[in-house]
């Protein structure tokens, strides 16, 4: 990218922070290596090959997460979790349905289910609760789906609503 590319956000131009007018648009997500060439009025140049690191990756949203009940008891302790995942694409930031990716249901931080988006992006699965704990829905990206985002839930217990004893 050239210098023209960027605008000047704050600071000075010699002491600044500086960002792109237009998103970046790269080719596949990934993590790229950020390479810095400059050039004063002299004509002197420098290089940092290695100036840092670019995480360009789509980034999930998770909407509409919603349970079919937020109180728990001795007869009652399934729990639906309903939710749609989307995917922000860096280039065009764009925000559409994130299709067939697994999504975790975890429970008190462990994974107790994993079920499938479907063409909407929409998920529900079914998790078993003993007690008043966390529950979250997880996207964890892997090297084929360079995505991630979390979303946490309470589900209160009849034993300990809200995490508190009675």
């Amino acid at each position: 990218m050239e210098t023209d590319a960027f605008d000047l956000v704050s600071g000075t131009a010699d002491n600044g922070v500086w960002r792109t007018k237009k998103p970046v648009d790269l080719a596949e997500p990934g993590s790229y290596t950020v390479r810095i060439e400059a050039a004063d009025a002299d004509g002197d140049r420098d290089v940092d090959n290695s100036a840092g690191t670019l995480a360009y990756y789509v980034a999930a949203v998770f909407e509409d997460v919603r349970l079919d009940r937020t109180e728990i008891d001795t007869d009652h302790r399934q729990v639906r979790i309903d939710g749609i995942l989307k995917g922000r694409w860096p280039a065009t930031r764009e925000l559409k349905p994130l299709v067939d990716h697994r999504v975790d249901l975890d429970v008190d931080n462990w994974t107790e289910n994993t079920i499938r988006t479907d063409a909407q992006g929409h998920f529900s699965g079914t998790v078993t609760m003993n007690d008043a704990v966390p529950v979250q829905a997880v996207y964890r990206h892997d090297n084929a789906q360079p995505v991630r985002g979390v979303r946490r839930i309470r589900v209160d217990s009849d034993r300990h609503p809200a995490g508190r004893p009675h």
